[in-house]
């Protein structure tokens, strides 16, 4: 089989002016255009390296609010992506061959990118209608940085840490926006979540009481805003590490974290865990499948319409999986919902568990099948043929005992925790 062909990544900036409606555009040989930059791969909620790119290419500091177009074109495997972003450089200078264009001297300009013109036509349109964002993701509103900002830095005196030394957003997209924050007294986590996952903070909390060592410990929550500051893990996250037995380490702290809360599932209820058992997940499978659009096809993370076929084809069997994993009894208990090896922090002190976006009452070993995976992203373990057994069955379980298609199962699952989501923008 071959190899995959390296995928570029070409990102373009709407970059918005600091006290107008006005957008930046630079001129090139074959017309005016987005300011644009080449990376290397990255998922689509990081944003780190966008500002970065942006800072050092224009001298300005910017904070990505929305990506508003993600496509890919598979014949010259090209992601291309549009990412809006606010100016916090009020009396920057723009470079010569850039000049600031208001929504009536669009027309008048030959766009290097042609396709753009729709996108910046609805960005403007936007602007007078004061767009509202969905789910309640006030991050993607220009003036939301500095107003979670000046929250941060209120919470952090007044819990004894100083001031902020610096502050970088991190990661934005319909889950969240993330924020790091750095002060003499340590670093810290700032996360917005969306209405939809408001229970993160909830559970958060909840867990950090119970488990002090597992979870990081939280300065502060802001209810109505969904605003969650949190200490730092202190460690790598686990896809840095390729020390097998810290994997391992992890399979069994979670384990012992389920294990604590089979008697408490009608608090997990209670805090706003969904019901995510096998029944209901068996229930779910007819909707899910019948909803074309949450299938995203066409799209770049999407399904073809063969595909689209084939697993609706495939409804039964996955129902009987469910059925035939129900019978061997095993209770269900909390979920994280996102355990790849990422969210996964292994320190000196032992494992910390992070992002907790999805929790859920589910059947308990669906995270063990992400973080198993995760071996297979990190180099060092990448080639160690028993590498994804050892973490398995290191938990204090008898998932080994399972066949491992039931295991697999849980793809299902998947499936259904992003059933609705917009891959393209939000």
């Amino acid at each position: 089989m071959g190899s995959l062909p390296t995928r570029r990544f070409l990102h373009y900036a709407i970059i918005t002016h600091p006290a107008v409606p006005q957008i930046l555009l630079v001129q090139g040989p074959a017309g005016w255009s987005l300011p644009r930059f080449e990376s290397a791969e990255h998922y689509l909620g990081e944003v780190g390296y966008i500002n970065r790119a942006i800072r050092e290419q224009f001298g300005i500091e910017v904070t990505v609010l929305r990506c508003v177009r993600n496509e890919c074109d598979a014949e010259t495997a090209t992601v291309r992506r549009i990412h809006e972003a606010e100016n916090h450089t009020p009396h920057w200078t723009i470079p010569q061959h850039g000049k600031w264009v208001r929504q009536k001297e669009l027309d008048d300009l030959t766009l290097a990118q042609p396709n753009h013109r729709a996108v910046l036509e609805s960005w403007f349109h936007e602007q007078e209608t004061r767009r509202e964002p969905r789910d309640g993701r006030d991050w993607t509103l220009s003036g939301w940085w500095e107003q979670a900002a000046a929250w941060i830095a209120q919470q952090l005196r007044q819990h004894g840490y100083g001031e902020i030394l610096a502050i970088e957003q991190i990661k934005a997209w319909e889950f969240s926006c993330v924020l790091y924050v750095r002060t003499h007294a340590g670093t810290f986590y700032f996360k917005a979540a969306p209405r939809s996952l408001a229970r993160e903070l909830t559970v958060t909390q909840r867990l950090a009481a119970l488990h002090p060592r597992q979870i990081p410990a939280v300065v502060a929550v802001e209810t109505a805003h969904r605003w969650l500051l949190t200490r730092a893990a202190r460690g790598s996250p686990l896809m840095e590490v390729s020390d097998l037995s810290r994997w391992e380490c992890a399979a069994d702290a979670y384990a012992r974290l389920q294990i604590d809360w089979i008697e408490r599932t009608g608090e997990l209820l209670a805090l706003g865990c969904p019901d995510r058992t096998l029944t209901k997940l068996a229930q779910e499978i007819d909707p899910l499948l019948a909803d074309t659009a949450a299938l995203l096809p066409g799209q770049p993370q999407g399904l073809s319409a063969a595909e689209i076929t084939q697993l609706r084809a495939r409804a039964p069997e996955f129902k009987a999986m469910c059925h035939e994993l129900a019978q061997y009894a095993i209770p269900p208990s909390l979920e994280h919902g996102d355990l790849w090896g990422v969210n996964v922090i292994a320190g000196e002190d032992g494992i910390t568990f992070i992002d907790w976006d999805e929790p859920c009452l589910a059947h308990p070993f669906f995270s063990l099948l992400e973080l198993t995976l995760s071996v297979d992203f990190q180099e060092g373990l990448s080639q160690v043929a028993d590498a994804r057994a050892r973490v398995r069955d290191s938990a204090p379980s008898t998932t080994h005992a399972l066949p491992v298609r039931m295991i697999s199962s849980s793809s299902t699952r998947s499936l259904l925790r992003y059933r609705g989501a917009q891959n393209d923008t939000w």
